[in-house]
């Protein structure tokens, strides 16, 4: 399922697949360390709108909701590396 990473629910795997926005705003993403195609999981969404906490490559990060929905991931589910990887 491909989705906003605002939208991602806490606890959840997903790959960037595209990152919205000018240049200024992909730079600013990149300088992030986050970049397409790296997996992340989102720990947790801040209460009342407030920022969200991701981990990647054994760091976190902690992003503003309108900087998430520039943000665009594939979710992955439960098990669906191992599938793909018995394939």
């Amino acid at each position: 399922m491909i989705i906003s990473l605002d939208q991602v629910k806490p606890n959840c795997s997903a790959k960037i697949v595209t990152i919205d926005g000018g240049w200024s705003f992909r730079q600013k993403i990149s300088q992030l360390g986050l970049h397409i195609g790296d997996e992340i999981t989102l720990v947790r969404g801040g209460p009342f709108g407030g920022p969200l906490l991701i981990s990647y490559n054994s760091a976190f990060v902690a992003i503003g909701r309108r900087m998430a929905q520039k943000i665009i991931v594939k979710v992955r589910h439960n098990g669906e590396k191992e599938n793909q990887a018995k394939s």
